[in-house]
């Protein structure tokens, strides 16, 4: 996809630099490890609940003082996209979404036709809890 067109899902996915920065960053790498080799049984809600119980056993079995409740997650998947709590609180995403620090900005500025990556510059111009470069994602067939 050509970086200059609108998808028609948005999606922004924001970090927070608090005290618990560097526990989200290894709950978020393991999560890129685990999701490379293993997919959820099915593309809902539910299949995404099972995926994320599974992997929170998963976290808890290579060291039981990681706390996997303070990530949030925004995943799309086969054409869906779902938004998971560190509850395991999941939803469809079906217009706009963002997490994070700067999330009520970037929502914002998805609203008035911005991309996510213009989104998330103007969140970290605002909250004083984000910060640039932000860095944008493809996958393979540079969607």
């Amino acid at each position: 996809m050509d970086p200059g067109k609108r998808p028609i899902r948005q999606v922004v996915v924001d970090r927070s630099d608090d005290r618990r920065f560097l526990r989200r960053y290894v709950i978020r790498w393991l999560f890129r490890e685990y999701i490379e080799n293993h997919q959820p049984k099915t593309n809902n809600e539910w299949g995404w609940i099972n995926f994320m119980s599974e992997f929170t056993k998963y976290v808890v079995g290579l060291d039981n003082r990681i706390n996997y409740h303070d990530n949030d997650f925004i995943v799309v998947w086969q054409g869906r996209a779902f938004e998971i709590d560190g509850t395991l609180t999941v939803h469809e995403i079906t217009d706009f979404a963002a997490i994070g620090a700067g999330s009520d900005f970037a929502l914002a500025a998805l609203h008035l036709g911005k991309t996510a990556t213009e989104a998330c510059e103007v969140a970290c111009k605002l909250s004083v809890m984000c910060e640039l470069p932000v860095v944008t994602m493809f996958d393979k067939e540079g969607q």
